[in-house]
């Protein structure tokens, strides 16, 4: 017998992430990809710049076995939020350098925060050099994804060795870097941001 796997690939596009504007005179440069394919999110996130201030977690020896992580954004860490538009749960993935994740859900903003299993983590890569900073990974759902009802942020948590911290997403409100704020999330149904 033989089985044949397809995978339809629902949507490809890259953004342009923005920093807070209080944090506006960034020594760096930020752009995600971000490809979606039936049950998969396929992320490459890159900064260009002087990446040499960025605090990078790093693990020596890894082993292949990622470990969730809480608190990964205190310090460099590079984030996912997925929303379904038609109620107002959502997911936060967060992913490290160092190979720690996590996967969260939300009932509503910012409240009833869980470890979610649904959601997991694959093939973290990641490429650094003097210019230029790349993570990439795989998430995986368990769900089949609908792109009609589908509204993601991509952000990232930047720490320098100085001690300052950027809050990088698509877009920001005026007061605070939010990444959870729904008026900022990308609706696949409407133009590109």
């Amino acid at each position: 017998m033989v089985v044949l796997i397809i995978s339809i690939q629902i949507l490809k596009t890259s953004y342009k992430l923005k920093s807070f504007k209080k944090e506006s005179d960034s020594i760096i440069d930020f752009k995600v990809d971000l490809e979606i394919k039936e049950y998969l999110f396929l992320l490459s996130y890159s900064i260009f710049g002087d990446i040499s201030e960025i605090i990078i977690p790093y693990i020596e020896n890894f082993t292949s076995n990622y470990q969730r992580k809480d608190e990964l954004w205190k310090t460099t860490c590079f984030e996912l939020f997925i929303a379904n538009k038609i109620d107002k749960s959502y997911f936060e993935i967060n992913v490290s350098p160092d190979y720690g994740y996590n996967t969260y859900s939300f009932n509503d903003y910012r409240y009833g925060m869980k470890e979610e299993g649904s959601l997991s983590i694959k093939n973290i890569e990641k490429i650094k050099d003097n210019n230029k900073f790349n993570l990439k990974f795989i998430l995986k759902s368990e769900n089949l994804i609908n792109i009609d009802n589908l509204l993601v942020n991509i952000s990232s948590v930047i720490k320098y060795n100085n001690g300052k911290t950027e809050h990088w997403a698509l877009n920001h409100s005026a007061d605070k870097a939010d990444f959870h704020d729904f008026n900022y999330f990308h609706d696949f149904t409407k133009k590109k941001h």
